[in-house]
């Protein structure tokens, strides 16, 4: 019995601390149930929930699984170069590119105060 009450009072401490971690950096916990909703991976979450807990920034994840997994095909025909979500039949050098393997870089917009700062207006 004391050790179920020790673990209801270590789940109680760690929804609190969720919730004062929320206050602090808003918007962190549902980056990562959005990631989740995308990639379904249970080793993300659990990455994404240690990140939040460490004080850490969560980063938006740019594609779903499905996404990531889609190939899309590159070819240079007479200098031009070509893509394609469907295989050329008539091209011999093709380069497929997995959408997953790519690098995204995901930023956040500037606040209001930021946009004024950079182009030297007053509050308002």
């Amino acid at each position: 019995m004391k050790i179920v009450g020790a673990l209801i009072a270590l789940l109680v401490a760690l929804f609190l601390y969720g919730a004062y971690l929320e206050k602090e950096s808003p918007g962190q916990w549902r980056i990562v149930w959005d990631n989740f909703g995308k990639s379904y991976s249970v080793v993300s979450l659990a990455k994404d929930t240690t990140a939040v807990f460490m004080k850490e920034t969560v980063k938006p994840q740019a594609l779903s699984a499905d996404e990531m997994e889609q190939v899309v095909y590159r070819w240079v025909e007479n200098g031009v170069t070509h893509t394609s979500y469907q295989r050329p039949s008539h091209v011999e050098n093709v380069q497929a590119i997995r959408l997953g393997d790519l690098d995204y870089k995901v930023e956040k917009s500037l606040t209001e105060e930021e946009k004024n700062k950079l182009l030297n207006k007053p509050k308002q």
